[in-house]
Formats: C-alpha cells, sequence, structure tokens
C-alpha cells in the first residue's frame, strides 16, 4: 500500500489544465483551427469586398480584390497571433472561473491518496473516491507534479513538493504496470 499525504492548491489545479491543454491533440486542434482562420477570413473579407465594388474611377477590381485579401490575411494573422499570446492567460482565468471565489475542499487542499491492490483512492474532508485500476490509463509528469490520468482530459493532481522519492516511484510504477495490465486485458477481450 502506498500512501501519500499533500495539499492541492489552485495553482495545482491550475498547471494540470495547462499540461493538459498542451498535449499533443489539443495543439493540433488549435493548429487547424488557426489554420482556417486564415483561409476563410481573406475569402470574407474579399466577398464582402464584392458586394460593395469600388467608386467608378477608383482602382480596378483586381487590384481591389487583392487589397482586400491583403487586409484579409494581415488581419486573420493578427486575430491568431494575438489568440496564441493571450491562450495561457485565457485558460488561468477559466481556471479561476470554474474553482470560484471559495473552492471547496472536496477539490482543493488536504488530500491524502492510498494506491493499494484495488486501485487508487482520493480521502479529503469532503470527498472519498476510489478509482479501481482498470479507469486509470497512465501517468504523466511534469517537474512539480506526478498527474494519475484517469482518460486524455481528466486526472488526480500529487503534486511533488515535501514527498518522498522512494513513494513517487512506487506510486508511479504501479500506475504504469496496472495501466499496461489494463492494456492488455482490454487488448485480450
Amino acid at each position: 500500500m502506498i500512501r501519500l499525504e499533500y495539499d492541492v492548491t489552485p495553482a495545482d489545479f491550475e498547471a494540470f489544465n495547462l499540461h493538459i491543454a498542451y498535449q499533443p491533440r489539443l495543439r493540433a486542434q488549435r493548429r487547424r483551427q488557426a489554420v482556417a482562420i486564415l483561409i476563410f477570413f481573406p475569402i470574407v473579407v474579399m466577398t464582402i469586398g464584392l458586394l460593395f465594388p469600388p467608386p467608378k474611377g477608383g482602382p480596378d477590381l483586381v487590384w481591389y480584390l487583392a487589397a482586400q485579401l491583403g487586409f484579409g490575411l494581415v488581419v486573420a494573422a493578427a486575430m491568431i497571433l494575438f489568440s496564441h499570446l493571450a491562450f495561457r492567460r485565457r485558460l488561468r482565468a477559466q481556471v479561476r472561473t470554474m474553482l470560484g471565489r471559495n473552492p471547496r475542499e472536496s477539490f482543493l487542499g488536504k488530500q491524502q491518496l492510498e494506491a493499494g491492490p484495488e486501485g487508487v483512492t482520493i480521502d479529503s474532508p469532503l470527498l472519498r473516491a476510489t478509482y479501481r485500476w482498470p479507469a486509470v490509463v497512465g501517468a504523466e509528469e511534469t517537474e512539480a507534479h506526478l498527474f494519475i490520468m484517469l482518460g486524455e482530459v481528466y486526472g488526480m493532481v500529487v503534486p511533488k513538493r515535501g514527498q518522498d522519492a522512494a513513494a513517487l516511484a512506487a506510486l508511479r510504477s504501479t500506475v504504469a504496470a496496472s495501466a499496461r495490465a489494463s492494456e492488455q486485458q482490454g487488448a485480450g477481450a
């Protein structure tokens, strides 16, 4: 039986959400969205330009549409750049909104994790949750956290601060072994 006690803070929860947001699949999705903006926004601007052609004696229609295309590309590129630069800030704001002004202790605060033969149990002052090993898909790690993943975007946050390195290593290997066993069991079914 592996036991860890730790304190989950809003910063830990934010770190988990940032980790998930920068997964390859979600990064690829944001890239596809950026390409779509880069393609479709200039087309929309040019279409509007066709609805309101240049006045008589103004620029040639081809030059007018080329200017519209250029304007659309510049604005689309600026939108993509601004979105990219503001992404982390928006995500942090969303996490703060999710947690609210007074986050409940079931989500944050003192927690105890127990990993045993049946699975992983999280115990806090307001909540006790047990996840059997087949529900655990693996562990992901950053410098400051170990995330026990229960799916692609859901998991348990285990801050490494103040934890015994041997206990963390044991938890890491137990989670990896159970994830492999569940995967093999699922492949054999």
